[in-house]
């Protein structure tokens, strides 16, 4: 009889690491409680280590730890399991710092993957205080790229999402992805360093025919702190701008026409909206992401190329699995 960690496909926990806080031993304690059979953890340390090393290798004893400098953005980082790992067989857990995953969850995301012949799965995320409060299961995108998060700020748990289901997008917080599908799909795209990510590559993910699914039973918590922690960052404007570099070079050439004229006609509307509803911030960030994308318009044309040789799917159906109309302003209405 081979051994249990023989048989289970192989799995590598990615998780980049960024000066984290006390509440990391949890996160590290979360990894070690695993009770998948064949699981690895590689630690990815961004700006200067310090005790970050011994804190894993004390609660994660079989860990791979490795320094990789100042290197900008979080898919930057986490594709370094490109170069240091071999092989396309089994599948990265791509992680956070601020996830504590219950002890069952990547078991249950592989399970899930195999029944469902999915690309990319994830679990249900709470918040990390109250974990009777839901935060994510799952991501609608609409064509203009607005995130509608399915769950209502503090919405209570009660099993009311805990099917499974195919959706658009995940939240980067906890991705499993086939390793042939990352591969393939040569990871995230580096030019996005925050927000916006996982719907980058979950979209890309659609364009080669791979399925996207949330797996409820699978259940996590999340800070979702980043603000507090990188107070340096522009999150409204980040988020336009890549928001707006995931439809000019993921969509498909018939549609990108009109859609732009949409997206205009939309922005122009969401700052009219934001304006009398308080709220021009995100409005106006929208309006300068789309003025910023002229002077990119040739690194837009080099990225459309490179997708290009992923489209396995009409663009039709991928319109078809994204929300009808606007995200943010049926929010904002």
């Amino acid at each position: 009889v081979e051994p249990a960690n023989q048989l289970a496909p192989p799995v590598v926990a990615v998780m980049v690491v960024f000066h984290p806080g006390d509440w990391f031993d949890e996160v590290l304690d979360g990894l070690a409680d695993q009770d998948y059979a064949n699981l690895k953890s590689l630690f990815l340390i961004v700006g200067d280590p310090g005790d970050v090393p011994d804190r894993v290798r004390q609660r994660v004893p079989n860990a791979f730890v490795r320094a990789v400098g100042n290197t900008v953005g979080y898919g930057a980082v986490a594709n370094e399991v490109l170069r240091l790992v071999e092989g396309d067989n089994g599948f990265f857990c791509f992680l956070h710092d601020d996830v504590a995953l219950d002890p069952g969850a990547i078991r249950l995301l592989v399970e899930e993957l195999y029944r469902s012949n999915a690309g990319i799965v994830g679990p249900k995320l709470v918040s990390w205080d109250d974990p009777g409060v839901l935060q994510h299961v799952g991501l609608g995108v609409d064509r203009f790229g607005e995130i509608d998060s399915i769950v209502e700020e503090g919405e209570v748990d009660q099993e009311q999402h805990d099917a499974v289901r195919d959706v658009f997008a995940l939240p980067s917080a906890c991705l499993m992805v086939r390793a042939d599908l990352f591969r393939a799909i040569a990871g995230f795209d580096t030019s996005i360093d925050f927000y916006g990510d996982d719907v980058d590559i979950c979209w890309r993910a659609h364009l080669g025919g791979a399925r996207v699914v949330v797996v409820p039973a699978a259940r996590a918590r999340h800070r979702e702190a980043l603000p507090e922690r990188r107070p340096d960052l522009r999150p409204a404007l980040l988020q336009a701008r890549h928001r707006m570099r995931s439809i000019a070079t993921l969509t498909g050439a018939r549609r990108l026409p009109l859609l732009t004229i949409q997206l205009i006609l939309v922005t122009l509307s969401e700052l009219i909206v934001g304006v009398f509803s308080g709220k021009p911030r995100e409005a106006w960030a929208s309006l300068r992401a789309m003025g910023g994308m002229v002077p990119r318009l040739p690194g837009i044309i080099v990225r459309r190329r490179e997708v290009r040789a992923l489209r396995s799917v009409p663009d039709g159906e991928i319109a078809g699995l994204q929300l009808r109309g606007s995200a943010r302003v049926s929010a904002y209405l």
